[in-house]
């Protein structure tokens, strides 16, 4: 019997932390702030390696664009469009996220499918 006293303490341990990780909670919007170093963030990652998205791995000097080369595209309906310029490479990364932080896409373009 003893045995089985850490088996059903685990189990009711693994149940009651599921129960806290619901669905129907909000997380405060970013400031855009927040928004621009998130963006700076997200394309040191992309310089570091292919996350899946369709630009692939991009060139080592994104990982170092100032701050000052960041700045935001379009404040949307609850999300975010940065525009990361890099000058060594004469390009713009766009980086769409919600307003929450949830970094969904980026791109050379600017343009992303299914905003409004």
């Amino acid at each position: 019997m003893k045995a089985y006293i850490p088996f059903f303490l685990s189990l009711v341990l693994l149940v009651s932390t599921q129960v806290f990780a619901h669905s129907d909670h909000t997380h405060p919007d970013l400031t855009e702030v927040q928004a621009i170093s998130l963006a700076a963030d997200v394309a040191k990652q992309l310089s570091e390696k292919d996350v899946g998205l369709a630009i692939g791995k991009i060139p080592e000097s994104w990982a170092s664009v100032p701050n000052d080369n960041i700045a935001i595209h379009i404040k949307g309906n609850g999300y975010y469009i940065i525009a990361v310029g890099n000058k060594i490479e004469k390009q713009t990364l766009y980086v769409l996220m919600s307003s929450g932080g949830d970094v969904y896409d980026a791109n050379f373009s600017g343009e992303f499918k299914g905003l409004e």
